[in-house]
């Protein structure tokens, strides 16, 4: 006899996302998921709620004014990067609600940022074929 499947149905569903979400994110405590996509904003729900804590809208001034395809939290849970392709990538400070740094410099979408081990370091992935180092404590 062949292997049973077992499928398990979700234990949680959150919605909130008005179009297709491409990027996921959970901060370190487990507590917040992070969302991004079609819609140029980034989401953060509380888990067991499953309600919107902060809504970053796309915009020229305040987020990111194309899909986001990247999100990645700190080790600390008090910064968010995202990743645009509004060629982009952007650092949130999760408490105070703002962007502390963006880093522009790639020529297509960029896709991933992550961050260094000792958390000072940012790596950017771009379709532009180059992946860049950013010191994101450094001034714009």
């Amino acid at each position: 006899m062949g292997a049973q499947r077992v499928l398990q149905v979700a234990d949680k569903s959150i919605k909130g996302n008005s179009q297709w979400v491409a990027a996921l994110a959970h901060d370190p405590s487990g507590s917040m998921i992070a969302t991004g996509g079609w819609d140029k904003s980034i989401r953060v729900f509380d888990v067991e709620s499953g309600k919107v804590v902060l809504k970053i809208r796309g915009s020229l001034f305040t987020g990111h004014h194309d899909r986001v395809y990247g999100l990645r939290y700190s080790k600390d849970g008090r910064l968010l990067l995202s990743a645009s392709g509004d060629r982009t990538a952007k650092v949130w400070d999760v408490q105070a609600q703002t962007c502390v740094k963006n880093m522009h410099g790639h020529t297509g979408d960029v896709k991933r940022a992550i961050l260094s081990e000792d958390g000072n370091i940012i790596l950017t992935a771009s379709r532009d074929k180059t992946i860049k180092l950013w010191d994101w404590r450094v001034q714009n």
